[in-house]
This record gives C-alpha cells, sequence and structure tokens, in this order.
C-alpha cells in the first residue's frame, strides 16, 4: 500500500489545474475497471482541490490518498454504488454497508501500519452529509472534517462525471450547491466553479 500511495503522491505534483484536468480527462466506461477508474478521479479530483484550497502539501495528499483507497476496502466483494442512501436501504446487507465506515477506520487506528492518524477520521466520516442524512452518525456540515467533506463532493463529483458521458460542469454544480449546503462543502463547491473562470 504505502508504495502505491508514494506512486500516487508522485504524480499528483504533475496534476493540472482542475479546469485543465476536466478538458483532458478520457475515460473507458468499462463495468470491469469502474471501481478502479472511480478511485483514481477521486484522487486527482482531492489532489487538485487541496492545491486550489490551500489546505496542504504533500501531507494532506497522503491522508487522502490513504482514505480514498481505504475507505470502501470491506466491500470490494459486494461492489455496488453507494452514492444514494435508497440503494442502501434496499439493499441485503443494509447493517454490514453501514457499518464498514466504523470498522475500517478502527481497523486503521488500531493497525500497526504507518497510516496517518487522520485518515481513519475521513474513512469514518466519508458516507456522511451535510443535511445529517449520512451514515453511519448522521452528522451534519459542521461536524464533518474538512478533508471527510473534500473527499465526499469529489466522490460525488466522479460518480457523475463516470456515469454521464455528455456530464458538463455546470450541471454538476448546479446539482451540488443544493445537495452539499453548509460552509465547509460550498468552499469546496466554489473552489471548482472559480476554477472553471
Amino acid at each position: 500500500m504505502t508504495t502505491k500511495v508514494s506512486i500516487l503522491l508522485n504524480k499528483s505534483h504533475s496534476l493540472k489545474p482542475i479546469n485543465k484536468y476536466f478538458e483532458t480527462l478520457n475515460i473507458k466506461r468499462l463495468i470491469d475497471n469502474y471501481h478502479n477508474k472511480h478511485s483514481k478521479v477521486v484522487i486527482d479530483i482531492c489532489i487538485i482541490l487541496i492545491n486550489e484550497l490551500n489546505w496542504g502539501e504533500d501531507e494532506a495528499k497522503e491522508i487522502i490518498i490513504y482514505a480514498t483507497l481505504l475507505k470502501d476496502i470491506e466491500l470490494e466483494k459486494n461492489l455496488i454504488k453507494l452514492s444514494n442512501l435508497d440503494v442502501i436501504n434496499k439493499h441485503s446487507d443494509r447493517t454490514y454497508i453501514i457499518g464498514h465506515p466504523g470498522r475500517v477506520s478502527q481497523g486503521i487506528t488500531k493497525s500497526d501500519f504507518t497510516i496517518p492518524v487522520e485518515v481513519g477520521a475521513i474513512i469514518l466520516q466519508h458516507h456522511e452529509m451535510p443535511d445529517g442524512n449520512g451514515f453511519p452518525s448522521g452528522l451534519k456540515d459542521q461536524q464533518i472534517t474538512p478533508m471527510a467533506s473534500l473527499l465526499i463532493v469529489a466522490e460525488d463529483m466522479a460518480y457523475y462525471i463516470l456515469d454521464n458521458p455528455n456530464w458538463i460542469m455546470k450541471e454538476y454544480l448546479v446539482q451540488a450547491r443544493v445537495k452539499y449546503c453548509g460552509s465547509t462543502f460550498m468552499k469546496i463547491i466554489t473552489a471548482i466553479d472559480d476554477s472553471q473562470k
């Protein structure tokens, strides 16, 4: 895992500003490659936004890379799209799915690996929503850490891009402004919007 994080961190230094990144983004929408491509796009979006928001250097990028790669590791056998709570509520393993952020976070916290401690907190919150309708704790905007907020928006944006071959940034931003109310989330949405100008 550490080697993969190092490689991604080194590649992060060559990422373009977000508007240039999206201009050159070329996605092959193959079912068997969906989750790998999704993780790559989430990491790229997060790193670009960390730069746009001036939220730190390599340490913040390393933390978000680990969080993205590990957040749903327990669910890889049953890969389902977790962007919609309605899908989860209808799933036969609902309790297992809702509990995965806590189990993965706890596993990281208790591990002997050299994973930054902040990764566990981000993973614990990566399915929360600013209106309190997320899981596992139903946290609201100000209770969600900025880095978890960043991952939540980046993951949603990656789903939007991958699911809509003819996606349009302005349309995504309209949806995101409604979905992601709250000061931290709005800083992230504003950074995306500002990068398009």
